[in-house]
């Protein structure tokens, strides 16, 4: 069974862990169509600004579940996510597979408890990963992605972001807002599988410890380079 995936790489590293119809109505329908089109994605992007717009911090509880092609639940986790504007975010998974995920800014951290084990990547390399780094700097996200309204869940608008070159990991992402907060992140991949992510308790600008976002690799545990595919002795201090 595939393990938990998380909003920075998708897949948990402990198991490595989406024209115009008819010629006879040209101009009318075509003009038409990308008009409304036209006006639904300045409603996403509209929805994506608004979200950042004046956002210095976030933290939420999240529940994470992973759905099957046939609708079943194969997987739940459960953490806390905070993320300070611009770069800055760490997302910890609790429970029985603890994980902790850092990204400080230059390098983002990942940390498997139970393999005692610890992966980093240059944070630049890894900006396309997570639509939550691109929450923190919206400009770059229509460059990666194609925004468009998705459905409703109940009170929950949808945000589409369909990757402009395709990728193995996903096949789109879907962020719920409500009430300017977010509300859920989906994830389809190209299997069928789904991602879901709803939050809890969120709340807006609030006074988040520098030390959150340090992290410092406890004594003992492999330190293993994403960026060079290869163990090495690694300068925590940079």
């Amino acid at each position: 069974m595939q393990v938990m995936k998380n909003p920075l790489a998708y897949y948990r590293g402990r198991a490595k862990r989406a024209s115009c119809w008819f010629l006879a109505l040209p101009l009318l329908l075509c003009s038409a169509v990308a008009i409304a089109t036209d006006e639904s994605d300045a409603r996403a992007t509209g929805l994506i600004d608004q979200f950042s717009a004046g956002l210095t911090s976030y933290q939420a509880d999240f529940v994470q579940e992973v759905i099957d092609d046939q609708g079943r639940q194969i997987e739940r986790s459960w953490g806390q996510m905070s993320l300070a504007t611009p770069r800055q975010l760490r997302w910890h998974y609790l429970g029985e597979f603890e994980q902790l995920i850092v990204a400080d800014g230059s390098k983002v951290w990942n940390h498997d408890v139970d393999l005692e084990q610890v992966t980093v990547k240059d944070q630049e390399l890894a900006v396309d990963d997570s639509p939550l780094y691109l929450l923190m700097a919206p400009e770059a996200m229509e460059s990666l992605y194609d925004v468009s309204l998705g459905g409703a869940l109940e009170d929950i608008q949808l945000v589409r972001l369909m990757p402009k070159e395709a990728r193995s990991d996903f096949d789109w992402i879907e962020l719920g807002f409500r009430n300017n907060l977010l509300a859920v992140l989906l994830i389809q991949d190209a299997f069928g599988q789904q991602t879901r992510i709803q939050f809890s308790e969120p709340v807006r600008n609030v006074d988040l410890a520098d030390s959150l976002f340090v992290f410092e690799p406890p004594e003992g545990v492999d330190i293993l380079s994403a960026d060079e595919l290869s163990f090495e002795a690694l300068d925590t201090t940079e």
